[in-house]
């Protein structure tokens, strides 16, 4: 039988990639805003729960329901909000939704199901982070802010809840191609892996990414299929950075 692994997300970029690259491996139960979008992309082949992150009580009213249905093995928090806002011009409406997709729901999400892991005395807790938690760019105070506080729940689960057999790890992200979805585009986009290979982020500068080259989709599951598998059983509480060398890079963003 295989394990399952809750996805949020997954109508976004790499949330498509982890699901056809994984799915062989793994049963999905997709978080997503949109049930009718998902199943044009996935169809029957993943268990797909609507759930708007955005709003705490149905995130958690979904979890609850979840949690008392389904063995859990691991829970990937992906789903993300950017602002693309300076920080005078962000209202605090804005702020509040960013903070609450970005920073509650993930931990609303893993304080829920944690319980099944520590029966289970196993688990994969994977939050997917960015570079902007560590170097940050123009209009990007709150994106960073959520993801430096994502960061810092895994290395606390981690501490806590690692003789349980459950490691938490993040893993930053930088260099990939497309746009992440803002606040003001909740509900209204979503991504296939072929239509946003084209499209280029505002937060990075290809020429200053070492390997001068963009990732591929592929390179970033690589290693999150490498966190949710056994071998990285002795891997806890750290920082993957899986972004060319550009985080290593001192020049202009």
């Amino acid at each position: 039988m295989k394990r399952i692994v809750i996805l949020t997300g997954a109508t976004g970029k790499l949330g498509q990639n982890i699901v056809n690259n994984l799915s062989n491996q793994y049963s999905f139960v997709l978080l997503v805003r949109n049930k009718a979008k998902a199943k044009s992309i996935f169809g029957k082949s993943q268990k797909i729960i609507e759930v708007d992150l955005s709003k705490q009580k149905n995130t958690i009213d979904i979890i609850c329901k979840i949690s008392k249905e389904i063995n859990v093995y691991a829970i990937i928090n992906n789903a993300a909000l950017d602002i693309d806002n300076s920080f005078f011009d962000t209202t605090i409406e804005q702020f509040e939704n960013i903070i609450q997709v970005n920073m509650k729901a993930p931990y609303l999400i893993i304080r829920q199901i944690l319980p099944i892991l520590i029966a289970n005395r196993f688990g994969r807790i994977i939050n997917i982070s960015s570079t902007l938690s560590l170097r940050t760019v123009n209009n990007a105070v709150e994106y960073s802010m959520t993801k430096s506080a994502l960061e810092s729940l895994s290395r606390s689960i981690a501490v806590q809840y690692g003789k349980y057999g459950i490691t938490a790890n993040n893993v930053l992200i930088n260099g990939m191609l497309g746009e992440l979805r803002k606040v003001s585009d909740v509900g209204d986009q979503i991504y296939s892996p072929c239509e946003a290979d084209y499209r280029m982020d505002r937060k990075f500068n290809v020429s200053n990414i070492p390997l001068d080259r963009n990732g591929d989709f592929r390179e970033f599951v690589s290693v999150i299929k490498f966190l949710l598998s056994d071998d990285s059983s002795y891997v806890n509480g750290t920082n993957i950075i899986v972004d060319g060398g550009k985080n290593s890079w001192r020049g202009n963003m």
